[in-house]
């Protein structure tokens, strides 16, 4: 058994800004301090700075019910490149999204969403030096029951990871949501 430690500090910070009733628009930043890594076991310490991370995002709402979102993030993970031991691809990750919603009227018997949305990033370490990409596609439905107080969603990921080299990866996760309203 190995503990590491880590501890470190950072300040984050947001703004969301809503002009019309049908147009949003939200920022975020977090900037870095430091961060020391402490491993007693291997007598390795280290220190390096938290990554600076970047957001942006808008929504759009398109038509009644309908709306649609995009997303990008910007996080500079070779900040961390001292805490890392063995030799591994760090890169900064920049991930982008778009998704789109219907919501049902809520007049409805059994008011529901219908949701699709993918995404594109670079994930921060690698498989050796090559950089590894992740793509995924998902969509799903959410149901309102019993009068708003009761609410199931049920969403599939379908996700595919590839780095040079001919390395890939392809997963699926099906994710339940409940919500429960006293």
């Amino acid at each position: 058994n190995q503990t590491v430690r880590y501890a470190g500090r950072a300040v984050s910070l947001g703004a969301s800004w809503e002009p019309v009733r049908w147009f949003g628009i939200a920022g975020s930043a977090r900037f870095g301090g430091r961060i020391d890594a402490v491993n007693d076991e291997e007598n390795f310490r280290a220190a390096a700075d938290v990554p600076n991370r970047f957001g942006l995002g808008a929504r759009v709402e398109l038509a009644q019910g309908l709306t649609l979102a995009a997303r990008q993030e910007r996080v500079e993970w070779t900040a961390m490149r001292p805490l890392v031991q063995t030799p591994t691809a760090i890169s900064n990750a920049t991930e982008t999204g778009v998704g789109l919603e219907y919501t049902s009227p809520l007049t409805i018997a059994i008011p529901y969403a219908l949701r699709l949305g993918t995404s594109r990033r670079t994930l921060p370490f690698g498989v050796g030096n090559a950089a590894v990409q992740e793509q995924a596609l998902a969509g799903g439905v959410g149901l309102l029951l019993a009068q708003g107080r009761f609410g199931v969603d049920l969403t599939y990921v379908n996700g595919r990871r590839t780095a040079s080299g001919n390395l890939s990866e392809v997963a699926g996760t099906f994710s339940l949501g409940i919500i429960i309203r006293p």
